[in-house]
């Protein structure tokens, strides 16, 4: 990983092992394009945290991430850009997480 902001490392230095896959995941599907807003590419580390325990929750109690997934990048983050393949591909990653 490249040096990051010293207040985001911070705030990623906090997380659990499970919890930084997790924001790997989020960070690949970048539903937002946070990515690739010019000045604002550190910020992706950060733009998904708040999801982060919520997953975690389904997760461990074997509930429809497909669900939660769609639910996330419809109304909570406000937008329905990804196409459902990539959505499905997010949900194997995570699913991947505890059967690994």
């Amino acid at each position: 990983m490249k040096s990051l902001n010293p207040q985001i490392q911070k705030e990623l230095d906090n997380l659990e092992p499970l919890e930084l896959k997790i924001n790997g995941i989020l960070i690949d599907w970048d539903p937002v394009g946070v990515k690739s807003m010019e000045g604002f590419e550190d910020s992706v580390y950060l733009e998904y945290l708040k999801y982060i325990s919520e997953i975690k929750r389904y997760l461990e109690n074997g509930w429809d991430l497909s669900e939660l997934i769609d639910d996330l990048e419809e109304n909570r983050i406000g937008y329905l850009n990804s196409p459902a393949e990539k959505r499905e591909e997010v949900v194997k990653a995570l699913l991947g997480l505890v059967k690994a």
